[in-house]
């Protein structure tokens, strides 16, 4: 993760230099999102498992976005973003639980609309579209009858998984300063995080992950 945060604060330090020479078409920014996620755990049929439940866990979500525009009220939007996530699933009937956290990149690709202004310097502002995973890392937490195991590996994990992505707010331009991005987003799990096996080979278990992000941006 030192890495990852050591390559971001690069790449932005290039990044705002680029900007601050570019074109006004394109825009250059800052994303910070504090995300609930919601896990769904099937057998190898796609049908609920017995006796297991899954709640949902708190994640964080950071890293650059930009947008293009073509006009005023319609771009692109993308970006390069860390994303730590996770969900707890539980078997009532052996007292078993499981904490799966994955790390990842996530590079969304998007819509990005906006509306006349609603107020001086405030649009409305929508995103439609869809976001990479790029996993980089992979724990799980299993407590059985109070003895716990954890692993920490990326086997039995897709390391590239899609996701649907859609997302309101607004934008509120500050004078001098730069502009606010504040909203709310969605993003739905199109494809398996991880699968689990038997012996013989047999799914016996596979999940999906999805999350919303309370959406805090800044664009200089």
């Amino acid at each position: 993760m030192k890495k990852f945060i050591f390559a971001f604060v690069v790449i932005s330090t290039f990044a705002i230099q680029v900007v601050a020479q570019s074109d006004s078409k394109f825009r250059f920014g800052f994303r910070l999102a504090p995300i609930f996620t919601f896990g769904r755990v099937t057998d190898g049929d796609n049908n609920s498992i017995s006796g297991l439940s899954t709640s949902s866990r708190m994640g964080l979500n950071f890293g650059l976005m930009g947008t293009y525009s073509f006009n005023d009220k319609l771009g692109i939007y993308s970006g390069a973003q860390i994303v730590l996530k996770g969900f707890k699933s539980k078997f009532t009937n052996i007292n078993a639980e499981t904490v799966t956290s994955v790390s990842a990149v996530e590079i969304p690709l998007a819509l990005h609309m906006r509306s006349n202004e609603i107020a001086p310097n405030l649009k409305i502002r929508g995103l439609f579209g869809l976001s990479a995973n790029i996993i980089a890392g992979a724990r799980t937490k299993t407590t059985i009858n109070g003895n716990t195991v954890t692993r920490n590996s990326t086997e039995g994990f897709n390391l590239f998984v899609p996701d649907f992505l859609v997302g309101a707010g607004v934008e509120w331009v500050l004078p001098n300063v730069g502009t606010l991005d504040l909203g709310l987003s969605y993003h739905h799990g199109l494809a398996n995080l991880n699968r689990t096996k038997d012996q013989n080979g047999n799914i016996t278990s596979k999940s999906r992950l999805s999350y919303l992000a309370i959406d805090l941006g800044y664009f200089f």
